[in-house]
Formats: C-alpha cells, structure tokens, sequence
C-alpha cells in the first residue's frame, strides 16, 4: 500500500474517532442534562404531581415517534437525489411538511379527546387531563423540529452513488 493510501485512511480513522468522541461526550452530557432535571421535577413537583407529568411525558415520547411518519428518512433520501431539481426537492419537502402537519394534527386531536379516558385508566388525576393535552399539542410542533434538522442533514449528505471523500 502506498503511503498516500495509509495516509487516507489514517485520516479517516482520526475523523470516525473525533466524531465518536463528540457523540460520546453529548450522548453523556444530555443523560446528566436529563437525570439532573428528572431529579429536579420530582423534587420540586411531589410524587403525585411528578407521576402525572412522568406518566403524561413518556405517552408523549412514544407520539413523538409517530408524527414524521417517514417524512425524515424521506427528506435525508430523496432531498440530495434530487439536487440538481429544485422543483422536485420543493415538493418533497412540501410533501414531508405537509404529512407531518396532518399527523400532528390529527395526534394533538386524538390526546385532546382521549386524555380523560387516558387518565381514568392510569393515574385518575384531575390535572393529568391539561398536562395530557399540553403535550399533545407538542407532539405535533416536535414533528417539525425533526423536519427542520433532516433538512440540514440533508442538505450535507451527498446524493446516493456519489463519493464521500474526494
């Protein structure tokens, strides 16, 4: 191998090692971010209080997941496809935004309705209700923060077949 060849792919190497670290170091700091805060709010709030918002917290998560509906593995897909296509990348991002708006709604709506059912069968909390709907109507605005980083994501990948490096 020649050195030119050792030397591309020690640079590689260092680079996947930079970046794990990085990740490493902010996958860390947002699970002390997260105990800390978790720790405050159980302080701060009481048990009942806190079991309400805990329990209110994790439906929301799993919502979460749902509002994209496939919208950001479409966007990091066919965004750099379609470089050279300003029209088509215009609409699948109109397409991602608009699905997910839809979803959105449509889960916001849903928790809204169902959040007195929601809380006769879990907690039976008359403030789990709001603090239900309140996060339902985050769920569907975390849907578009999830749009707006695929964008970025996908505006610096390259398009698929196309070299990474040089």
């Amino acid at each position: 191998m020649s050195d030119e060849g050792v030397d591309d792919e020690r640079e590689a190497l260092l680079t996947i090692a930079h970046g794990a670290v990085v990740t490493s170091g902010g996958v860390s700091a947002t699970h002390v971010l997260t105990a800390v805060t978790e720790f405050v709010l159980a302080r701060g709030l009481g048990p009942v209080t806190y079991g309400v918002y805990a329990v209110a917290w994790r439906v929301a998560q799993l919502l979460v997941r749902l509002v994209p509906l496939g919208s950001v593995a479409t966007l990091q897909r066919y965004l750099p496809a379609y470089e050279g296509s300003p029209e088509r990348r215009s609409r699948v991002a109109g397409v991602a935004f608009g699905t997910t708006a839809v979803v959105g709604l449509v889960i916001a709506v849903g928790v809204w309705v169902l959040a007195p059912r929601i809380d006769a069968v879990t907690v039976s909390h008359p403030s789990f209700p709001s603090a239900m709907r309140l996060f339902g109507a985050l769920v569907g605005l975390s849907g578009f923060v999830m749009l707006y980083a695929a964008l970025f994501r996908a505006a610096t990948f390259p398009a698929p077949g196309r070299a990474v490096c040089g």
